[in-house]
């Protein structure tokens, strides 16, 4: 049984976009009024697109490296395209995301105030797509590139041959 489609897509900046996909980071910090964070957890449970926005978050670069993570330069980064998918797991708090004995590898990147715990990510070679804030719908034709790049992933994965 195939995993249902992408539909939707969450922009968020880099090098943040690119520290989801590759692993390292599986929270999303947002500051979201209670309709927004309502849509969230209407969410749960559902896989949605990762967009590497235009936008890149030079402190965060820096900050990173202090920390030993070397982050692409900006160059290297996609932006304005999908770059993955991830499985919105919980919506939390702060406090909630500190307090979770399962989230203290992530503790450097919890900010919150509303705490998105992602989780089955997958990068995908960039599609590009235009950005929103909040969760935001896939065009047709980005949804359809997106679902042949999981496929192909999930073809790949089920082929035991040597």
């Amino acid at each position: 049984m195939s995993a249902p489609p992408v539909l939707d897509a969450l922009s968020i900046s880099q090098p943040w976009a690119w520290m989801i996909i590759s692993g390292r980071k599986r929270i999303e910090n947002r500051q979201w009024g209670s309709a927004q964070l309502a849509q969230a957890r209407a969410r749960v449970g559902r896989r949605f697109a990762v967009h590497a926005a235009k936008s890149y978050d030079a402190d965060a670069a820096e900050d990173l490296a202090d920390y030993g993570i070397a982050v692409p330069e900006r160059p290297a980064l996609a932006a304005g395209a999908i770059v993955g998918v991830a499985t919105l797991v919980r919506v939390i708090t702060v406090a909630e995301a500190l307090a979770d004995v399962g989230l203290e590898d992530q503790r450097l990147f919890i900010s919150g105030p509303a705490c998105l715990v992602l989780a089955d990510v997958m990068e995908v070679d960039p599609i590009p797509a235009r950005g929103f804030l909040g969760f935001w719908p896939l065009t047709d034709a980005a949804a359809e590139a997106l679902a042949a790049q999981i496929a192909g992933v999930d073809a790949r994965e089920g082929d035991t041959t040597p």
